[in-house]
Protein backbone atom coordinates (compact mmCIF):
# COMPACT_ATOMS: atom_id res chain seq x y z
CA UNK A 1 0.00 0.00 0.00
CA UNK A 2 1.37 3.40 -0.76
CA UNK A 3 0.18 6.50 1.22
CA UNK A 4 0.92 9.95 0.45
CA UNK A 5 0.05 12.64 2.72
CA UNK A 6 0.46 16.38 1.75
CA UNK A 7 -0.47 19.69 3.81
CA UNK A 8 0.32 22.52 6.05
CA UNK A 9 -1.67 21.00 8.67
CA UNK A 10 1.09 19.10 10.56
CA UNK A 11 -0.89 18.00 13.33
CA UNK A 12 -3.87 16.26 11.09
CA UNK A 13 -0.86 14.53 8.95
CA UNK A 14 0.73 12.92 11.89
CA UNK A 15 -3.08 11.97 13.54
CA UNK A 16 -4.06 9.83 9.55
CA UNK A 17 -0.55 8.83 9.79
CA UNK A 18 -0.92 7.25 13.51
CA UNK A 19 -4.83 6.01 12.33
CA UNK A 20 -3.27 4.15 9.09
CA UNK A 21 -0.58 2.11 10.98
CA UNK A 22 -3.60 1.24 13.64
CA UNK A 23 -5.49 -0.12 10.93
CA UNK A 24 -2.59 -1.86 9.39
CA UNK A 25 -1.11 -3.05 12.67
CA UNK A 26 -4.32 -3.64 14.57
CA UNK A 27 -4.43 -2.21 18.18
CA UNK A 28 -1.23 -4.29 19.46
CA UNK A 29 1.24 -1.50 18.22
CA UNK A 30 3.65 0.02 16.13
CA UNK A 31 6.70 -1.92 16.41
CA UNK A 32 7.49 -2.84 12.84
CA UNK A 33 7.67 0.80 11.65
CA UNK A 34 11.40 2.73 9.81
CA UNK A 35 11.34 6.38 9.33
CA UNK A 36 13.16 8.05 7.54
CA UNK A 37 13.71 11.77 6.88
CA UNK A 38 14.92 13.38 3.88
CA UNK A 39 15.27 17.55 5.04
CA UNK A 40 18.35 18.80 6.01
CA UNK A 41 18.02 18.08 9.56
CA UNK A 42 17.39 14.51 8.77
CA UNK A 43 19.88 11.12 7.64
CA UNK A 44 18.98 9.47 4.80
CA UNK A 45 19.97 6.82 2.62
CA UNK A 46 18.57 5.50 -0.22
CA UNK A 47 19.95 1.95 0.52
CA UNK A 48 18.46 1.46 3.49
CA UNK A 49 15.28 3.15 2.29
CA UNK A 50 15.46 0.25 -0.59
CA UNK A 51 16.38 -2.48 1.49
CA UNK A 52 13.10 -1.06 4.07
CA UNK A 53 10.84 -1.72 1.21
CA UNK A 54 11.80 -4.73 -0.12
CA UNK A 55 9.38 -7.06 -0.47
CA UNK A 56 10.46 -10.08 2.13
CA UNK A 57 8.00 -12.50 0.35
CA UNK A 58 4.63 -14.24 0.72
CA UNK A 59 5.10 -15.00 4.92
CA UNK A 60 6.69 -12.06 5.47
CA UNK A 61 5.94 -9.49 8.72
CA UNK A 62 3.66 -6.80 8.25
CA UNK A 63 5.81 -3.65 8.13
CA UNK A 64 5.33 0.08 7.64
CA UNK A 65 7.69 2.50 5.91
CA UNK A 66 7.22 6.26 6.53
CA UNK A 67 9.46 8.89 4.62
CA UNK A 68 9.01 12.60 5.87
CA UNK A 69 10.11 15.29 3.68
CA UNK A 70 9.95 13.56 0.79
CA UNK A 71 10.19 16.45 -1.70
CA UNK A 72 13.65 17.53 0.14
CA UNK A 73 15.76 15.04 -1.20
CA UNK A 74 18.35 15.07 -3.26
CA UNK A 75 17.50 15.22 -7.75
CA UNK A 76 19.50 11.87 -8.08
CA UNK A 77 17.15 10.63 -5.12
CA UNK A 78 13.96 11.97 -7.10
CA UNK A 79 14.83 10.10 -9.48
CA UNK A 80 15.36 6.63 -8.00
CA UNK A 81 12.08 7.28 -6.01
CA UNK A 82 10.22 7.85 -9.25
CA UNK A 83 11.51 4.93 -11.04
CA UNK A 84 10.66 2.66 -7.86
CA UNK A 85 7.08 4.28 -7.74
CA UNK A 86 6.62 3.49 -11.49
CA UNK A 87 8.59 -0.14 -11.28
CA UNK A 88 6.53 -3.22 -10.12
CA UNK A 89 8.37 -3.68 -6.94
CA UNK A 90 6.51 -0.89 -5.36
CA UNK A 91 4.15 -2.09 -2.57
CA UNK A 92 0.92 -0.61 -3.80
CA UNK A 93 -0.75 -3.90 -3.69
CA UNK A 94 1.15 -5.30 -1.19
CA UNK A 95 -0.87 -6.08 1.98
CA UNK A 96 2.29 -6.85 4.21
CA UNK A 97 3.72 -3.35 3.53
CA UNK A 98 2.64 0.33 3.79
CA UNK A 99 4.48 2.92 2.81
CA UNK A 100 3.39 6.46 3.88
CA UNK A 101 4.92 9.92 2.17
CA UNK A 102 4.89 12.73 4.02
CA UNK A 103 5.58 16.13 3.16
CA UNK A 104 3.72 19.56 3.98
CA UNK A 105 4.88 21.45 1.03
CA UNK A 106 5.37 19.40 -2.13
CA UNK A 107 6.21 20.83 -5.12
CA UNK A 108 3.75 20.51 -7.52
CA UNK A 109 5.56 20.58 -10.58
CA UNK A 110 7.77 17.97 -9.80
CA UNK A 111 7.84 14.28 -11.48
CA UNK A 112 7.49 12.81 -8.10
CA UNK A 113 4.46 14.41 -7.37
CA UNK A 114 2.87 13.65 -10.30
CA UNK A 115 3.74 9.57 -9.83
CA UNK A 116 2.54 9.91 -6.37
CA UNK A 117 -0.88 11.34 -7.46
CA UNK A 118 -0.82 8.13 -10.03
CA UNK A 119 0.50 5.39 -7.58
CA UNK A 120 -0.47 6.68 -3.74
CA UNK A 121 -3.69 7.12 -2.56
CA UNK A 122 -3.76 11.02 -1.67
CA UNK A 123 -5.11 12.71 0.96
CA UNK A 124 -4.53 16.50 1.56
CA UNK A 125 -5.08 18.12 4.63
CA UNK A 126 -4.99 22.26 4.10
CA UNK A 127 -5.66 24.87 7.48
CA UNK A 128 -9.02 24.54 8.91
CA UNK A 129 -11.38 27.98 8.83
CA UNK A 130 -12.03 28.73 12.42
CA UNK A 131 -15.63 27.41 11.92
CA UNK A 132 -14.06 23.79 11.45
CA UNK A 133 -11.06 24.48 14.32
CA UNK A 134 -14.14 24.50 16.30
CA UNK A 135 -16.17 21.19 15.06
CA UNK A 136 -12.82 19.93 15.08
CA UNK A 137 -11.58 20.11 18.73
CA UNK A 138 -15.44 19.18 19.70
CA UNK A 139 -14.92 16.34 18.28
CA UNK A 140 -11.41 15.73 19.79
CA UNK A 141 -13.18 16.62 23.45
CA UNK A 142 -16.17 13.88 22.65
CA UNK A 143 -13.24 11.36 21.95
CA UNK A 144 -10.66 11.92 24.66
CA UNK A 145 -12.21 14.38 27.03
CA UNK A 146 -15.89 12.74 27.14
CA UNK A 147 -16.91 13.41 30.82
CA UNK A 148 -15.49 17.25 30.74
CA UNK A 149 -18.48 19.87 29.58
CA UNK A 150 -16.68 22.97 27.79
CA UNK A 151 -18.56 26.27 28.03
CA UNK A 152 -19.03 28.07 24.44
CA UNK A 153 -17.54 31.11 25.11
CA UNK A 154 -14.55 28.61 26.63
CA UNK A 155 -14.55 26.84 23.43
CA UNK A 156 -14.83 30.22 21.43
CA UNK A 157 -11.62 31.78 23.51
CA UNK A 158 -9.39 28.80 23.31
CA UNK A 159 -10.13 28.59 19.55
CA UNK A 160 -9.14 32.12 19.13
CA UNK A 161 -6.41 31.92 21.38
CA UNK A 162 -4.67 29.02 19.69
CA UNK A 163 -5.74 29.44 16.18
CA UNK A 164 -4.97 26.73 13.71
CA UNK A 165 -1.65 25.24 16.12
CA UNK A 166 -3.97 22.30 16.54
CA UNK A 167 -0.34 20.56 18.83
CA UNK A 168 -1.10 23.52 21.19
CA UNK A 169 -4.84 23.32 20.97
CA UNK A 170 -4.52 19.56 22.61
CA UNK A 171 -2.09 20.51 25.06
CA UNK A 172 -4.63 23.52 26.21
CA UNK A 173 -7.32 20.69 26.27
CA UNK A 174 -5.51 18.62 28.29
CA UNK A 175 -4.52 21.25 30.82
CA UNK A 176 -8.00 22.37 31.20
CA UNK A 177 -9.46 18.80 31.12
CA UNK A 178 -7.07 17.99 33.83
CA UNK A 179 -7.99 21.11 35.72
CA UNK A 180 -11.94 19.98 35.63
CA UNK A 181 -11.41 16.57 37.01
CA UNK A 182 -13.77 17.81 39.85
CA UNK A 183 -16.19 19.97 38.69
CA UNK A 184 -16.87 18.44 35.11
CA UNK A 185 -16.95 21.72 33.93
CA UNK A 186 -14.16 24.15 31.58
CA UNK A 187 -15.52 28.27 31.77
CA UNK A 188 -14.25 31.41 30.07
CA UNK A 189 -12.31 32.39 33.83
CA UNK A 190 -10.67 28.48 33.17
CA UNK A 191 -9.58 29.44 30.02
CA UNK A 192 -8.20 33.04 30.84
CA UNK A 193 -6.68 31.61 33.67
CA UNK A 194 -4.85 28.63 32.53
CA UNK A 195 -4.35 29.28 29.02
CA UNK A 196 -0.99 31.19 27.90
CA UNK A 197 -2.23 32.72 24.86
CA UNK A 198 -2.49 36.34 26.67
CA UNK A 199 0.60 37.49 25.51
CA UNK A 200 -0.75 36.89 22.12
CA UNK A 201 -3.60 39.42 22.56
CA UNK A 202 -1.50 41.80 24.70
CA UNK A 203 1.74 42.12 21.60
CA UNK A 204 -1.16 42.44 19.19
CA UNK A 205 -2.71 45.26 21.43
CA UNK A 206 -0.09 46.68 21.23
CA UNK A 207 0.97 47.28 18.00
CA UNK A 208 -2.76 47.75 17.08
CA UNK A 209 -1.94 51.00 19.82
CA UNK A 210 1.15 51.74 17.88
CA UNK A 211 -0.16 51.99 14.82
CA UNK A 212 -2.59 53.86 16.38
CA UNK A 213 0.65 56.22 18.11
CA UNK A 214 -1.00 55.51 21.08
CA UNK A 215 2.75 54.98 22.56
CA UNK A 216 1.21 55.39 26.36
CA UNK A 217 -1.33 52.93 25.96
CA UNK A 218 1.26 49.82 24.40
CA UNK A 219 3.54 50.56 27.06
CA UNK A 220 0.83 49.20 29.00
CA UNK A 221 -0.02 46.24 26.80
CA UNK A 222 3.52 45.06 27.31
CA UNK A 223 4.32 45.97 30.53
CA UNK A 224 1.05 43.79 31.42
CA UNK A 225 2.87 41.08 30.64
CA UNK A 226 6.19 41.63 31.97
CA UNK A 227 4.27 41.89 35.67
CA UNK A 228 2.46 38.69 35.04
CA UNK A 229 5.98 36.95 34.87
CA UNK A 230 7.27 37.17 31.18
CA UNK A 231 10.50 38.26 30.02
CA UNK A 232 11.58 41.39 28.23
CA UNK A 233 13.25 38.63 25.57
CA UNK A 234 10.63 37.01 25.41
CA UNK A 235 8.38 39.96 24.63
CA UNK A 236 10.47 41.11 21.78
CA UNK A 237 10.75 38.00 20.48
CA UNK A 238 6.84 37.53 20.24
CA UNK A 239 6.91 41.30 18.27
CA UNK A 240 9.27 40.41 15.97
CA UNK A 241 7.16 36.96 15.15
CA UNK A 242 4.10 39.29 15.18
CA UNK A 243 5.52 41.87 12.84
CA UNK A 244 6.57 39.01 10.34
CA UNK A 245 3.17 38.24 10.50
CA UNK A 246 1.91 41.93 9.59
CA UNK A 247 4.41 41.63 6.52
CA UNK A 248 3.22 38.67 5.38
CA UNK A 249 0.00 39.72 5.19
CA UNK A 250 0.77 43.57 3.92
CA UNK A 251 2.50 41.59 0.86
CA UNK A 252 -1.06 40.05 0.10
CA UNK A 253 -2.90 43.45 0.47
CA UNK A 254 0.02 45.00 -1.37
CA UNK A 255 -1.33 42.22 -4.89
CA UNK A 256 -4.64 43.52 -4.08
CA UNK A 257 -5.66 40.55 -2.11
CA UNK A 258 -7.87 41.29 0.59
CA UNK A 259 -10.23 38.64 1.47
CA UNK A 260 -9.28 37.20 4.61
CA UNK A 261 -10.40 33.75 4.11
CA UNK A 262 -7.29 34.27 0.79
CA UNK A 263 -5.20 36.03 2.71
CA UNK A 264 -4.77 33.59 5.94
CA UNK A 265 -4.59 30.61 2.69
CA UNK A 266 -1.56 32.93 1.25
CA UNK A 267 0.18 34.49 4.25
CA UNK A 268 -0.54 30.75 5.98
CA UNK A 269 -2.13 32.40 9.39
CA UNK A 270 -5.83 31.17 10.73
CA UNK A 271 -8.35 33.57 9.18
CA UNK A 272 -9.25 35.49 12.41
CA UNK A 273 -5.85 36.33 12.55
CA UNK A 274 -5.59 37.56 8.88
CA UNK A 275 -8.57 39.68 9.52
CA UNK A 276 -7.45 41.58 12.45
CA UNK A 277 -3.82 42.20 10.72
CA UNK A 278 -5.26 43.37 7.56
CA UNK A 279 -7.40 46.10 9.65
CA UNK A 280 -4.13 46.87 11.65
CA UNK A 281 -2.01 46.86 8.87
CA UNK A 282 -4.14 49.93 7.53
CA UNK A 283 -3.03 52.18 10.07
CA UNK A 284 1.11 50.33 10.83
CA UNK A 285 1.35 50.31 7.04
CA UNK A 286 4.56 48.51 5.22
CA UNK A 287 6.98 51.16 5.57
CA UNK A 288 6.29 51.55 9.43
CA UNK A 289 6.37 47.58 9.87
CA UNK A 290 9.42 47.34 8.16
CA UNK A 291 11.30 49.56 9.97
CA UNK A 292 10.06 48.22 13.18
CA UNK A 293 11.16 45.07 11.89
CA UNK A 294 14.75 46.29 11.23
CA UNK A 295 14.44 48.20 15.22
CA UNK A 296 14.10 44.84 16.64
CA UNK A 297 16.69 43.20 14.85
CA UNK A 298 19.02 46.02 16.10
CA UNK A 299 17.55 46.03 19.87
CA UNK A 300 18.12 42.80 19.84
CA UNK A 301 21.69 42.86 18.91
CA UNK A 302 22.56 45.54 21.77
CA UNK A 303 20.58 43.46 24.27
CA UNK A 304 22.54 40.34 23.51
CA UNK A 305 25.63 42.47 23.59
CA UNK A 306 25.18 43.32 26.69
CA UNK A 307 25.29 47.12 25.53
CA UNK A 308 21.12 47.80 26.45
CA UNK A 309 19.28 46.00 29.99
CA UNK A 310 16.12 44.10 27.63
CA UNK A 311 13.44 45.65 29.76
CA UNK A 312 15.24 49.49 28.58
CA UNK A 313 15.06 47.95 24.84
CA UNK A 314 11.22 46.69 25.63
CA UNK A 315 10.49 50.40 25.78
CA UNK A 316 12.86 51.76 23.36
CA UNK A 317 10.53 49.31 20.51
CA UNK A 318 7.34 50.66 21.73
CA UNK A 319 8.29 54.29 21.44
CA UNK A 320 10.19 54.82 18.40
CA UNK A 321 8.21 52.33 16.69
Amino acid sequence: MLLFLSGQDAYRIQQESLSERERFFGREGFQNTRKFDASERGIFSWKEFAEAVRDGGLFSEKRCVIMDNVFSLSEDEKEKLKRWLEGKNNPAENGSIVCIFQDQKPDRRTGIFKVLQKKAQCREFLPLSEREITQYVQEMIKKQFSEIIFDRKAMDLLVRGCGSDLFRLEGELEKLATHAFKTKRVTEQDVQLLCSFSVYDDIFGALEAISKGDKKNALQFLWRQVKKGEHPIYLLTMCAYQIRTMLLVGECVEKGITVPGVVAREARVHPFVAQKTIACMRDFGMVRARKSFQLLGRLDVAVKTGKMDAGLALEEFALRS
